[in-house]
């Protein structure tokens, strides 16, 4: 789903555009929500986070399920990969422009969807507690 938002409306630019593109790249992280009306960059930020939380959660469950450490740092390093990755897709477009800001919120997001996992994980191994059969 992020893939699409990321990536949409695809109006790929010319290869020959590649090398201009580079210098669009908005280095100073959160540069677009200095200047944006806090409503649409409150929206912006939120719908990246939401869409990010799922990753996370199913990266670590991905990664928890082939090995049987409590790492966080593989899933969060694949996640960053792949927000890496999204962002420099952006390069060929040309509506979008890619940015570091964009980079960190997705990998603080999909870094809450491991936690979230991992705090589902614990809760459903803690021993129950055993509850009296009777009130004397």
């Amino acid at each position: 789903m992020s893939l699409y938002f990321e990536l949409s409306p695809f109006d790929w630019i010319a290869p020959s555009e590649l090398p201009g593109r580079f210098s669009a790249i908005e280095w100073l992280p959160f540069k677009s929500y200095y200047y944006a009306e806090p409503i649409a960059a409150l929206s912006d930020l939120q719908k990246k986070v939401y869409s990010l939380i799922p990753l996370g959660f199913f990266t670590s469950a991905l990664v928890s399920a082939r090995a049987h450490g409590k790492s966080r740092l593989k899933p969060a390093v694949l996640c960053s990969v792949i927000a890496v990755g999204l962002e420099l897709a952006q390069i060929g477009l040309q509506s979008r422009i890619p940015s570091t800001g964009d980079m960190i919120i997705f990998s603080f997001s999909a870094w809450a969807g491991i936690v979230l996992f991992d705090l589902i994980n614990s809760l459903q191994h803690e021993p129950a507690t055993s509850v009296p059969s009777s009130i004397e």
